[in-house]
């Protein structure tokens, strides 16, 4: 843990009949468990160093300390180890908040994913009504053959078919970021549904999502509150990598008014922004 609750009245009680050295030995002590998440090894020579007294020194303070019952010995693995009986409630209270945060995230997505399963179910039944009545007011035409072409890596772009099962806990895995952490910052499971949306729309986990994400973490000063902040830039990836896998068919050049040039900044541009405008509808 980067941060643990303090709270004054309890600590100040707690600390009573304990000498000014004692003091400053077990607010030292507290620190390096709350950082470990866990037990401490009974390490002599790592707290002469961390507290800067003799061996002497320590064993006198170590003593007082678990008379006290400030501190007591646990055995892990066959070695020894120091711990708090507060520190341990608090650990287990914070390990349980993050296990509600991390299944109420996995909730939603899966809730999301029947939402959107349904909405893909209607707009596929609408696309078969269509194209039966129009079949019916046609007469057939023989196929004409086409190129047979590999398209397995631009498919997986299309169906994001190499996205894990819980992406919102293997991406904080992944990128291994503090500015991502989902126990101090709420935003980045109410914003959950932002990676609905990039998956809706095409984004690779392995070339469009991880590389992102890790890019922007790596710049970023501070907390980031929610994954709206790497819309931008994921789908400015997906158009990237669709323009490098996709085969354009052959068409004449398009006139724009200057000398009758295609423009190929103006066609990028309404790329993005059709991205842009199908991820918010996801959103919505």
């Amino acid at each position: 843990m980067s941060w643990f609750k303090c709270y004054p009245r309890d600590f100040n009680d707690g600390m009573i009949g304990l000498t000014l050295e004692e003091r400053g030995a077990y607010v030292s002590i507290l620190n390096v468990i709350y950082a470990r998440g866990g037990p401490i090894p009974d390490d002599a020579s790592y707290f002469r160093a961390l507290l800067c007294v003799s061996g002497k020194g320590w064993s006198k303070v170590r003593a007082a300390l678990v008379v006290k019952r400030k501190i007591y010995e646990v055995s892990i693995d066959g070695f020894p180890h120091l711990m708090n009986e507060r520190a341990a409630k608090e650990l287990e209270k914070s390990r349980k908040l993050s296990r509600n945060f991390s299944e109420a995230a996995q909730r939603r997505w899966s809730e999301r994913e029947g939402e959107l399963s349904e909405i893909n179910d209607l707009e596929d039944g609408e696309a078969l009504g269509r194209q039966w009545v129009g079949n019916a007011n046609q007469k057939p035409e023989p196929e004409p053959e086409r190129e047979v072409v590999d398209d397995t890596r631009e498919s997986r772009f299309e169906n994001g078919s190499d996205w894990p099962e819980k992406p919102l806990d293997a991406l904080v895995a992944e990128t291994l970021s503090p500015f991502l952490d989902t126990s101090k910052t709420p935003g980045l499971i109410t914003s959950s549904g932002r990676l609905v949306a990039w998956r809706r729309s095409g984004a690779s986990w392995v070339s469009d999502v991880v590389p992102v994400v890790a890019a922007l973490c790596s710049k970023a000063k501070g907390p980031i509150n929610s994954w709206s902040y790497f819309d931008t830039a994921i789908a400015q990836s997906i158009a990237n990598n669709r323009r490098d896998l996709s085969i354009p068919d052959a068409a004449p050049p398009r006139a724009n008014g200057f000398g009758g040039r295609f423009d190929a900044a103006d066609a990028r541009e309404e790329g993005r922004r059709q991205l842009m405008q199908e991820m918010t509808r996801t959103a919505e």
